[in-house]
């Protein structure tokens, strides 16, 4: 009611910007008071300039469409490009060598996947894993790399008992433990021991925590060796990593980087060192470059170290001769001669 009365109210007075208005019923007189600036508002633009602006907003909302249907376009068919490559099993694998600081020697490789699409092109991880992490397709090619390891390297594994094969699991696989169920049926067939596979879990906040710890208990009551790869960029930091059972770090190559560099981010190194020494764990350095990298390493007891100061990852023709050049060198390796090394059960 008193709405209808201040619309129909005429004007009485402007003040101080104020619109001032009143009507007397009953016997009363309310009063209301308005900022002029929302009564008397010009509109911004005048009819002329609208029909101007028209273009201009529906060329921006092309624009903005377009950008989406193209995002849309260009996911769904990465992902049809990316099931394809699964059917016809274009996934191969690099091997990067681990070498033994102190002695040079050669103790295993870590397993990269690339996709080697049918012209010859390679794909590099990070541009496919995510999307293969996101659809489940991780599950079928994960299960691809353990086919291609098991096949190219059994006969240099059998050979060696003392080296190793470190390989990645993606979230579903340490979530569920299936990719270990996998693993040791291959390696079963072909009598690789569980201890000559270590498996490294990527630091990420996809995992439940409880999961992992199950998955990683399974692995290691099994005789495999398991490491926190890139330690320092996720969830194990600090908070969970006292609770589980792991063997090693691998140390993130944006710490190696830092060695030698006198900025806020090179202090960081003692601490995780002197966090692994305290959980009794050795350390695995990620993108050695440098024999100053390699000095520091070694002088503060860090066992084993990978990088292109070493080697490239390589074919497992080139890995094989890489390993046996190194042992004619530098003599053979046994993981005895470790100070401390984990007793694990060998299945």
């Amino acid at each position: 009611m008193l709405r209808q009365l201040l619309d129909q109210a005429p004007q009485s007075d402007v003040s101080e910007g104020l619109l001032i208005s009143s009507v007397q019923s009953a016997g009363l007189t309310p009063v209301a008071f308005r900022p002029r600036k929302l009564q008397f508002a010009r509109p911004v633009l005048s009819r002329r300039q609208k029909l101007y602006s028209l273009p201009i907003i529906g060329f921006i909302a092309l624009l903005i469409g377009g950008a989406i249907i193209s995002a849309v376009r260009s996911r769904s068919s990465a992902l049809g490009a990316l099931r394809s490559a699964v059917q016809r099993r274009e996934f191969v694998v690099r091997y990067q060598p681990i070498i033994e600081l102190q002695t040079g020697r050669c103790v295993g490789a870590e397993a990269l996947v690339r996709w080697r699409r049918y012209d010859g092109s390679i794909v590099p991880p990070e541009e496919f894993i995510s999307l293969a992490e996101a659809s489940g397709l991780i599950i079928p090619i994960t299960d691809q790399v353990i086919d291609l390891l098991v096949a190219e390297l059994h006969d240099v594994l059998v050979a060696d008992r003392n080296l190793h094969i470190s390989m990645n699991l993606s979230a579903q696989d340490i979530q569920t433990g299936r990719g270990l169920d996998y693993m040791q049926t291959q390696i079963g067939r072909a009598g690789i021991r569980s201890d000559q596979i270590w498996f490294e879990m990527t630091e990420s906040g996809s995992v439940e925590i409880d999961a992992a710890r199950a998955t990683m208990m399974r692995m290691r009551d099994l005789g495999h060796l398991v490491s926190i790869d890139d330690f320092g960029t996720g969830y194990a930091s600090l908070h969970h990593l006292h609770s589980l059972p792991l063997d090693a770090l691998k140390i993130d190559k944006s710490f190696i980087d830092m060695i030698g560099h006198d900025t806020a981010g090179s202090k960081v190194m003692p601490y995780i060192l002197d966090i692994a020494a305290a959980l009794q764990l050795f350390c695995v350095a990620e993108g050695v470059q440098t024999q100053e990298q390699v000095d520091y390493l070694v002088e503060r007891n860090v066992a084993f170290g990978q990088g292109w100061l070493f080697s490239k990852p390589l074919t497992s023709e080139g890995f094989v001769a890489f390993y046996k050049e190194r042992k004619a060198r530098y003599g053979p390796y046994s993981r005895t001669a470790i100070p401390g090394w984990p007793e694990r059960k060998r299945v």
